[in-house]
This record gives C-alpha cells, structure tokens and sequence, in this order.
C-alpha cells in the first residue's frame, strides 16, 4: 500500500482516533437497547425505538443537507475569518429550516398520534420530542464545525458525554424510578439540551455577528438543497420501513424488526468507523493529483470489510439477539443477514459518492434516492395483500 498515496500517518491516526472514539461512543447506544429490550415489552421497545428514530430523523430533514454544505465550503476558503463567514452564515440558514420544518413534523408526530400509532404520547411529549429535534439540529451543527476544523478532543468529548449521560439516565430510570416512554423522552430532552450549551461554547470561536456586510450565502442554500432533498427522501424511506411494519403488521414485529434493525447498524458503525476520519481529509485535499489513489484504496478496503462483516453477523446474529435482548426476540435472526447486507451496500455508496461530491453533481444523489424511494412504496403496494415481515425485509434489502 502506497502510504504517501493513502494520506500519509495524518490520515491512519486521524480514522484510527475517530473510528475508535465513534465506536465506543455507539456502544452506549447497544448498552440502551441492551437495558431497554430487557425491561420493557417487545412492543414497547418497537414503540420507543420508533419514537426516537423518528426523532434522529427528523434532525436530519431540518438540517437539510447544510452539513454537506459546511463540509464543501468550509475547506474551500483558505482564511479563517472566510472560514467563520460560512459557518455563522449556515448557522443562520439552519435557524430559519427549524422554524420551516418544526410546524410540519409536529403535524406529521400528530397524525400519527391521532391514528393511534403513537397512542401512549401526550401534547407534552410531543413537545418534548420537537425541542429534542432542535438540540440535535444545533449539536450537528457544531459537531460538523468541530470534525472539519480538526478540532478532535472536542468532537469526540461531546459525542461521549451525550452518550453516556443518556445510558446513565436509563440506568438511573430501572433501579430508582419508573421507565416509561413518557421519562425516556423528558430526559433525552434534558440531556440534549445540557449538550447543546456545552457544544456551542465548543466552536463560539468560529462564530461572527451578523453586520450590514453579513449576506445568506446562495452557494450554501443551493448545495444544502440538493443534499437536503435527499436527506428527505432517505428520512421518509427509513421512517415508512417503520411505518409499514406498525401498519400492516403490529408492534411486537416492530419490536422484531427494530431489533434486528441493531446487528445491521453495528456493521453500519464499523464501516463508518473506517471512513470517519478520512472523509475531513478527503475534502480538505481535493485539489490533489493523489484522490484517485486514495478513493479506490478506501473502496477496496471498505469492501473487504464489509464482507468480513457480513459473514461475522450471518454467523453470530443469534448470539447478539439473545444478549441484547432476550428469547421472546429470537424471531430476529431470520432477518440478521438481509439487513447486514443491505446496510453493508448501502455504506460502500459512500465512496462513489464522495467524488460526486467533490464534482458537485450532488443531483446523482437525488435520482438514486428517488428511484430507491419509488420502489420501496410500488414494492409495498404490490405485495401488500399478502405482506409479511419477511417480504417487508427483503423489500428494504433490495432497496438499499
């Protein structure tokens, strides 16, 4: 392996640092649903597990692809006070998509409500859920301000302590109070607003006041729009996988399908892992003669990867299930193995695609992600008289 070609030692540390840093912060995550499936029901933990996806999911449609904006942008100027323009100017514009989006998510959180999908949610809650979407917005925001500046201990301090205090939150919840959908979502609200203030502080630094010079930049709108759009899309596919799953079958295959759902997202995080600390540096040196190099070697070996991967989870999903869960589960390994390789495909596309984003051809993006979405809803239609959480799966496999 050509070393100087790859990035040199700057690149292996900096995705060997952040890739360890990603996984411990995820494992907090498994130690969450590790707790929860133990000590709630499966169709409680399907319904919590809905609620907070749709939460995560709902950051990302109001962010609206201006982290991939940030990302192009930001290393493109070369002063720093051209550097803190464009991160004062996104924050700005993400500040007026919260306000554009939230009306029409918490339509969305009450249509379902009032079609008793989320029957277990009050006003309160949904509420709660709203704030929670606007902390991880702003947390994203400054995490992608952190990651791109190279601004490591920072970056990876916020991502632990937001994942820890949540696991000690749940923890605190079984042994000394009561958990419930309803303490689960107040709390991930306190947490995410306690970080909000702390990640703030972490980039004031990068911030400027607007002034009569200070403009929205165009540049950004348009790039975050069309990354935007397939944030929507993908947002709106990963939110009907779920949907469907509640609407044609119930909340115990929910509960199934979400577990299940976690072995792929392990394999996810592990893929990413890899590609964490390379994307910054990807980015920072497009102008380069040695990207070609770089971006094959990395397709090479997140392909190897990824089918390690796969054959790692085929073999041992069974064993997961049952330590993260329990018997009245172990209807998820049937589904272990499509989802992993769904996942594993879907994370390879971000090698292409970092050349595309490079190009600027950020429509690629869009095309593909409408088509996949196009036929998850045709493939739903078409098998839905005879739809099973077997078909459902094999539906999002293919899909991704």
């Amino acid at each position: 392996m050509n070393l100087t070609a790859f990035g040199g030692t700057r690149l292996l540390s900096d995705s060997l640092l952040y890739g360890i840093s990603n996984i411990f912060q995820k494992s907090f995550s498994f130690l969450i649903v590790f707790f929860l499936s133990k000590n709630l029901t499966v169709e409680n933990y399907g319904i919590i597990d809905f609620i907070l996806t749709l939460i995560s999911l709902s950051s990302i449609i109001v962010i609206f692809g201006q982290d991939y904006a940030i990302a192009r942008f930001f290393n493109q100027e070369t002063v720093k006070n051209k550097k803190k323009l464009v991160i004062s100017q996104s924050l700005t514009i993400h500040l007026l998509q919260i306000i554009l989006f939230l009306p029409i998510i918490y339509l969305i959180i009450f249509l379902l409500k009032k079609k008793s999908l989320l029957e277990e949610i009050d006003l309160n809650l949904i509420i709660f859920a709203l704030l929670s979407v606007i902390s991880l917005v702003i947390i994203n925001f400054c995490q992608t301000v952190l990651k791109y500046s190279f601004q490591r201990t920072k970056f990876i301090l916020i991502s632990f302590v937001q994942g820890s205090l949540f696991f000690l939150i749940i923890i605190y919840l079984i042994n000394f109070s009561n958990l419930n959908i309803q303490n689960i979502l107040f709390f991930y609200f306190i947490i995410n607003l306690l970080i909000v203030l702390f990640s703030i502080f972490s980039i004031k630094s990068w911030l400027i006041f607007p002034n009569k010079n200070f403009l929205i930049n165009n540049q950004l709108i348009k790039f975050g729009i069309s990354f935007g759009l397939v944030s929507l899309i993908t947002s709106f596919s990963m939110f009907f996988e779920r949907l469907f799953v509640l609407e044609f079958l119930n909340a115990y295959y929910l509960g199934i399908y979400s577990l299940a759902l976690k072995i792929g997202i392990i394999a996810q995080i592990i893929m990413h892992s890899i590609l964490f600390g390379w994307e910054p540096y990807f980015l920072s040196n497009l102008k380069k003669k040695n990207l070609a190099i770089n971006l094959n070697l990395m397709l090479k070996i997140t392909t190897f990867s990824g089918f390690i991967l796969v054959f790692f989870f085929n073999l041992t999903g069974e064993y997961i299930i049952l330590f993260l869960g329990n018997e009245n589960y172990i209807e998820a390994k049937f589904y272990v193995l499509p989802i992993v390789v769904g996942i594993v495909f879907q994370e390879l596309y971000r090698i292409p695609s970092s050349g595309i984003l490079e190009a600027k051809k950020v429509y690629w993006f869009t095309i593909s992600q409408f088509i996949c979405f196009i036929f998850l809803l045709s493939a739903i239609f078409f098998f839905k008289d005879s739809i099973d959480l077997k078909v459902i799966v094999s539906i999002v496999c293919f899909n991704y």
